[in-house]
């Protein structure tokens, strides 16, 4: 069988060569030369052989790699190049003339070969090819599998029922001739059409994110995503760093709608209660507030494993929320500041009140060494004593029934309490640099009713 398919191959390269050869008229005397072009790039000079001699030539190197490719792919293969033999004008290309070894090499290098198969077609484009109908079948079967099941994945602890499963492109098979290089075994196929291409894109840090949240927004791991950008030091992110990241685009996307049936939890209200005994600081939960239960229905999209929208279609609540009561402390705290504030901390200004390049800044920034003491502008009491995500390390004192309260913020260590009473110039912490900080320093905030207001107001010139 594979012999009868060499001959095959040999009559169809003799067929392409009978057509797509030229020769020029003329009898070969001297040191004629002889130009050869593939797909009209001249390629070879041949010198001291007759017209013929360089047909036979082309011929036979052609029938060779016809047929070595032939029994290679397993598939009857074409020569899809155009070949030419030209005669040059005397004297032109005798010294790029090649040996006959060295011409059997280009031609075999550089000619484009085809083959019949089965190729997949995405919009018209053939981007892969199979050997027989079957496969390529399979291909787009098992494809569309995979990217389905991938759409189930996304629901854990949820019935799933899909109602429709198809490619948003128009995907079709054809028995066509391909470049060889198309032709791919039944799982290479599947990853081609699943994967697609790689790119480069440009990831811009938005506020709040990590390496961790965007190398997993991109389908990559942390590894991945530093290795793409060696300029990395440390996890530490700034907002508008650009960052590169791998993308993929796949060549078809496969859509699905499935009606899914999920239980979602009802969130519980909370209802306060306030105590005049009790500081405003004071917080006792009477009652724990206990989450309801719904059954959701909903008709969802996915497109490659990625949800593109959700439609609640019903909803019917399995089990009431329980409401949380909390009691909150009422009690007045009394005036102790005398409203005239000492300065927080030895150091400059580095940061004043207002707008600046990353935000509204609400107090000032002073300049420190980390471990400078930092005092109570006034008189009052602790309200607040521990560590929140943007200030770190912080002290909040209220100066007299809430109308003043002043901030110290990226402390490196607390000396005082929550309901401590302090004086004024009282050291109350040490400045440092934890929470948000690119350097050591205090924050300063004062807050008059509940909302800040420059610090300055409070200092004489």
């Amino acid at each position: 069988m594979q012999s009868t398919l060499l001959r095959r191959n040999i009559g169809i390269a003799a067929a392409v060569l009978a057509l797509g050869l030229w020769f020029s008229s003329g009898r070969v005397t001297g040191a004629v030369a002889f130009g050869v072009k593939v797909d009209g790039s001249r390629v070879a000079v041949v010198l001291g052989r007759s017209e013929r001699e360089v047909k036979q030539l082309v011929d036979s190197v052609c029938q060779r790699v016809v047929a070595e490719a032939a029994s290679r792919e397993g598939v009857p293969v074409t020569i899809m190049s155009q070949i030419e033999v030209e005669q040059l004008p005397r004297g032109e290309g005798v010294s790029a003339a090649l040996e006959q070894g060295e011409l059997e090499r280009k031609i075999a290098d550089l000619v484009r070969l085809g083959g019949q198969g089965w190729a997949i077609k995405v919009d018209d484009n053939p981007v892969v090819a199979l050997r027989t109908e079957e496969e390529a079948k399979d291909v787009i079967t098992e494809v569309q599998a995979v990217l389905g099941r991938a759409a189930s994945a996304n629901f854990d602890d949820a019935q799933v029922m899909i109602s429709e499963t198809r490619f948003k492109q128009r995907v079709e098979i054809e028995e066509r001739a391909v470049p060889l290089s198309l032709f791919q075994d039944k799982e290479t196929a599947k990853r081609i059409l699943i994967r697609g291409t790689d790119r480069v894109a440009v990831h811009v840090v938005q506020r709040g994110q990590t390496l961790w949240d965007i190398a997993r927004r991109h389908n990559l791991t942390v590894a991945q995503l530093r290795a793409a950008n060696p300029q990395l030091k440390s996890d530490r992110l700034q907002i508008g760093d650009q960052l590169n990241v791998i993308d993929s685009e796949p060549l078809v996307t496969c859509q699905t709608q499935s009606l899914i049936t999920y239980r979602a939890s009802v969130p519980y209200p909370t209802q306060v209660v306030m105590d005049e005994d009790m500081w405003p600081w004071q917080v006792v939960v009477r009652q724990k507030g206990v989450p309801g239960v719904k059954q959701v229905t909903a008709e969802v999209v996915i497109e490659n494993g990625r949800e593109i929208s959700r439609r609640i279609i019903e909803e019917e609540v399995l089990s009431d929320p329980v409401p949380q009561v909390e009691v909150h402390g009422a009690k007045q705290i009394p005036a102790r500041g005398s409203g005239d504030f000492a300065w927080p901390v030895v150091g400059t200004i580095t940061s004043g009140y207002g707008w600046r390049s990353s935000g509204y800044h609400h107090g000032v920034d002073i300049g420190c060494d980390i471990g400078t003491p930092v005092v109570a502008a006034d008189s009052g009491v602790v309200t607040f004593s521990g560590y929140k995500a943007y200030y770190g390390e912080m002290v909040i004192i209220d100066h007299g029934q809430g109308k003043i309260v002043t901030v110290y913020g990226h402390l490196s260590r607390r000396l005082v309490s929550t309901g401590q009473a302090v004086e004024k110039g009282q050291v109350i912490g040490y400045s440092g640099r934890t929470g948000r900080a690119t350097g050591p320093h205090l924050h300063f905030e004062v807050r008059v009713d509940g909302e800040t207001v420059d610090p300055m107001r409070f200092y004489g010139d």
